[in-house]
């Protein structure tokens, strides 16, 4: 096991060494060191779209909304504000792939580890 330097999962240690720790790094690296499989995005507008969304995963989702929600000594207040004020995320990330399955060819109906709702 890789020691973590930010002191938190997930983490992994390259063959060379290298140790990634970001969610949005380490699924990119896989689907590299993967490409014949077609987890990851191609080069350009797919790769941007791709990161986009593990953007908004890793920030609007994550960090915004499940953190404090998940949190076990969270005020309850905090919580309630938190679901007010960034639920409507959900409502978006729940509508958006009903609209783009057809267009991008990295999605499978989130079968693949990486497949985002582009």
């Amino acid at each position: 096991m890789p020691s973590i330097p930010l002191g938190y999962v997930p983490v992994v240690r390259t063959d060379d060494g290298v140790v990634l720790t970001e969610n949005s790094a380490i699924l990119q690296y896989v689907a590299e060191q993967l490409s014949e499989s077609g987890i990851g995005a191609r080069p350009g507008m797919e790769r941007s779209k791709l990161q986009q969304w593990l953007c908004f995963i890793g920030t609007e989702l994550h960090k915004a909304l499940f953190t404090p929600l998940l949190g076990k000594t969270v005020p309850a207040e905090v919580k309630a504000y938190t679901l007010e004020r960034y639920l409507s995320r959900l409502d978006y990330l729940n509508k958006y792939p009903s609209r783009a399955v057809n267009s991008c060819s990295i999605i499978s109906a989130w079968r693949t580890p990486i497949s985002p709702p582009c």
